[in-house]
């Protein structure tokens, strides 16, 4: 972790088949990330296909729970949202209203959200 709170749990290298990506990928699980900040991963000494290496600095990514919309900041247009989603299947174009992350769309989600109204991302660092 370069940027924010947590800890790299695991790690995958390979081309992701569930995506029919056929680039190579480097994934990397966490744990222990809190709400509302920014993070950023880095990659040290990553070689790459011609054998050069160096150094990756991922991109910066907000952690903000219940922020279906993208914006920043957690509003009752986040709640609308999820509510619209409730009892259907997670797709590729709803999962982020998937707010609890067990794979189904219900009232818990609803909940969840609710409760993070009001909630922002700090300033970019």
């Amino acid at each position: 972790m370069t940027t924010g709170a947590g800890t790299v749990s695991s790690t995958v290298l390979g081309p992701n088949a569930a995506l029919n990506l056929s680039a190579k990928q480097f994934e990397v699980n966490l744990t222990g990330v809190t709400n509302a900040q920014y993070l950023v991963v880095s990659l040290v000494n990553a070689k790459d296909s011609t054998g050069a290496i160096g150094n990756v600095i991922g991109p910066q990514m907000g952690v903000l729970i219940g922020d279906v919309t993208g914006n920043g900041i957690v509003s009752n247009g986040d709640v609308s949202a999820v509510q619209a989603q409730v009892a259907q299947t997670v797709t590729s174009s709803n999962f982020r209203d998937d707010v609890n992350a067990n794979g189904t769309l219900s009232n818990g989600d609803v909940s969840l959200t609710k409760a993070q109204v009001g909630q922002t991302l700090p300033s970019s660092p």
